[in-house]
């Protein structure tokens, strides 16, 4: 065996609608955008299926997660949402003005029984148009990081991709033996000699260890709390990683 050729191409595309929720919206920070940030949230949040609730939290508990999310007391936040929201979930937005229109916007989608999910976005030269933009990426960083928008829990990781590798991972390693062996040939009684066996079968051997240890690491791993999001919008995009803390 002279050449061996190991093509992976691995495409995983994974689409979940949201579940249909009760969800409350409530957003403080700067008057001016405070309005207009809370609208897009709101309108986001029913195009993707969910049931907006007013008065979601009486007004003591609604201070007391300010107060906790004012401190990135995360745990504070899920308890309270849990005990005392009529909600199934809440997202919560704080606005930052640097200047007279530089925006930051510190987001949080709080569902029952879930992790938080956080992120935090600046709107540069802040206008409606570029507020609602930014909204728009706010929202499906959070929504992937609680896993389809609201489900209670983060769905496992596919095994297809462990299982390709391991499989590959393998037959590199057996093609890299054979090489091995080739290369080790040599003297007046063999009638063909390989004298690029041994490099070859060494390269091969080490891709297919590798490959066979992400494929267990892959396999064995728990449901992913993180993982790498692009958002594309009218304006740009945006590349960042989006998790649970």
């Amino acid at each position: 065996m002279r050449f061996l050729t190991i093509l992976l191409t691995v495409l995983v595309v994974s689409a979940t609608p949201a579940r249909a929720s009760t969800i409350g919206v409530v957003v403080i920070g700067e008057s001016g955008f405070r309005p207009t940030l809370a609208t897009e949230l709101e309108a986001w949040a029913t195009a993707h299926g969910h049931t907006l609730t007013p008065d979601f939290l009486d007004p003591k508990s609604l201070g007391l997660l300010i107060d906790c999310l004012g401190i990135e007391d995360h745990p504070c936040a899920r308890r309270l949402v849990e005990t005392r929201a009529t909600s199934d979930s809440v997202l919560f937005a704080r606005v930052d003005v640097i200047g007279t229109d530089e925006v930051t916007i510190h987001a949080y989608w709080i569902v029952k029984d879930q992790q938080v999910a956080s992120t935090t976005r600046a709107c540069e030269r802040c206008t409606a148009e570029t507020l609602k933009t930014t909204s728009d990426g706010i929202m499906n960083i959070l929504a992937m990081s609680v896993a389809g928008g609201g489900e209670p829990t983060i769905s496992a990781p596919s095994k297809v991709l462990p299982v390709v590798l391991v499989i590959g991972g393998v037959s590199a390693l057996a093609a890299g033996g054979v090489e091995l062996y080739l290369g080790t040939r040599d003297g007046p009684d063999v009638k063909m000699i390989y004298p690029n066996a041994t490099p070859i079968g060494a390269a091969l051997a080490g891709v297919g260890a590798v490959m066979v240890g992400v494929g267990i690491y892959l396999w064995t791993r728990g449901p992913n709390a993180s993982a790498p999001v692009a958002t594309l919008t009218s304006d740009g995009g945006f590349v960042g990683w989006a998790g649970t803390f």
